[in-house]
């Protein structure tokens, strides 16, 4: 009996660019795709295809490393280097610049996100700590309103439920979660998940930021590692996962398999 769901479909009327000394971003917040060519940001919505794309052309032209629109449309986050961010306001075109903690001592930016909320406006990992930055409410100043310092080597953050997972430890080996909530910054306990190899045996090892996807499973926050579904499906049992290929995979990801590691029991 074969499968016939797909999970996956191209659409009719694909976005198109030209490529040639050209950059593209994905902004995950607003679901843009933007498109950086001679000084020229081009913004399409994939969320609707009916919006025609937008053009920006009063941004400074300098080096764009990465690029995010706030959740509430006003601003422009603009990665400049390793260690300088600008933010643009929208509807004047002013601009502020913001500079790491730690330049010049070896301290880097990762990447941001826009949180907006009433904490923070813009949450900026660097390999030193996470910096949360709040605009002022004349929007002509940057302030940072928080600092927690700690190694990070790399981060994940999901939009739909405002999760961020931070990797630090000497050995790659400790992951910190915390939740942006609307009015506030709910941070978990640090948690240790064991490195397994494909034999199941625990090894020694670095925690990847592929093998991380924030996701929300039955109103509990969770972290999904990459998982081979044949493998899943072998083991439910073939018929079972044939006749009922999600039951199958359900009931395996809520055994004692650990597929998962469980955020929610913090909240």
């Amino acid at each position: 009996m074969a499968l016939f769901h797909s999970h996956c479909h191209l659409q009719p009327n694909p976005v198109t660019f030209d490529n040639e000394h050209t950059q593209i971003f994905f902004d995950g917040g607003n679901e843009y795709l933007v498109v950086y060519k001679d000084a020229v940001f081009t913004v399409s919505s994939l969320q609707d295809r009916t919006i025609p794309p937008q053009t920006l052309d009063f941004v400074r032209k300098d080096a764009v490393l990465e690029v995010r629109f706030s959740l509430d449309k006003r601003h422009i986050c603009i990665q400049r280097s390793h260690t300088d961010i600008d933010v643009v306001n929208l509807q004047d075109g002013s601009e502020l610049n913001y500079s790491c903690k730690g330049k010049g001592s070896g301290i880097m930016v990762h990447g941001f996100v826009w949180v907006n909320n009433a904490m923070c406006d813009l949450a900026v990992v660097t390999n030193g700590g996470l910096e949360l930055l709040k605009l002022s409410p004349k929007l002509d100043a940057l302030k940072m309103v928080k600092h927690d310092k700690r190694p990070v080597h790399w981060f994940v953050y999901s939009y739909p439920n405002k999760l961020m997972l931070l990797c630090s430890g000497k050995d790659y080996s400790c992951i910190q979660s915390m939740q942006f909530m609307p009015d506030k910054v709910l941070k978990m306990p640090d948690f240790d998940p064991e490195v397994s190899s494909k034999s199941g045996a625990k090894k020694e090892g670095r925690l990847e930021k592929s093998s991380f996807i924030p996701c929300k499973l039955y109103d509990k926050l969770c972290s999904i590692p990459p998982i081979d579904l044949c493998a899943l499906f072998a083991k439910a049992g073939a018929d079972k996962a044939l006749r009922c290929p999600q039951a199958a995979f359900t009931s395996l990801l809520l055994g004692k398999s650990s597929l998962f590691t469980n955020l929610g029991r913090m909240l």
